[in-house]
């Protein structure tokens, strides 16, 4: 379908994000076509995924650490 691997690499972008125009309508048929809309497929994964994970994990920290300084203030008072 694709006479060049960035065209491939457009299409890839244009379905992941989302295309408005119809250009991701039509897959790459080549196995370098697929191959190339896998890796950013599995880019796309570890740019966006992997640090939101990493945020809410450090939130989830942040929050239990906060409770267990409230639990203490509770004991402390009382």
């Amino acid at each position: 379908m694709y006479d060049n691997g960035w065209k491939s690499v457009v299409w890839a972008f244009a379905q992941y994000i989302g295309d408005s125009g119809g250009f991701a309508n039509t897959p790459p048929v080549s196995f370098v076509g697929r191959l190339i809309a896998c890796v950013i497929g599995v880019l796309g994964i570890a740019i966006f995924a992997v640090p939101a994970g990493l945020i809410g994990s450090a939130f989830t920290e942040v929050m239990d650490k906060d409770s267990k300084t409230e639990e203490l203030k509770k004991t402390i008072i009382v």
